[in-house]
């Protein structure tokens, strides 16, 4: 029963890892500090917010700003 519990404890740490919001635009950053890493998931989220945002993550949020204000995507 232990060696159950610990590994659910991992995939429950390298889920919450993967949904932080701070991994928005750092995907692959995320997933290698949840699998690579023994970070907490404290430490990865300020890993991550540290990180500057991938070239589509960039790309993905000024297309958000952009369609929130009417800019592109119709009216």
């Amino acid at each position: 029963m232990q060696a159950a519990a610990t590994a659910q404890a991992e995939r429950d740490r390298i889920a919450a890892i993967n949904a932080l919001p701070e991994a928005k635009g750092r995907e692959g950053l995320a997933m290698n500090l949840a699998t690579t890493t023994s970070m907490t998931v404290a430490q990865a989220r300020a890993a991550l917010a540290a990180a500057p945002l991938s070239a589509a993550g960039i790309s993905a949020q000024w297309d958000a700003v952009l369609k929130s204000r009417g800019m592109i995507g119709g009216v």
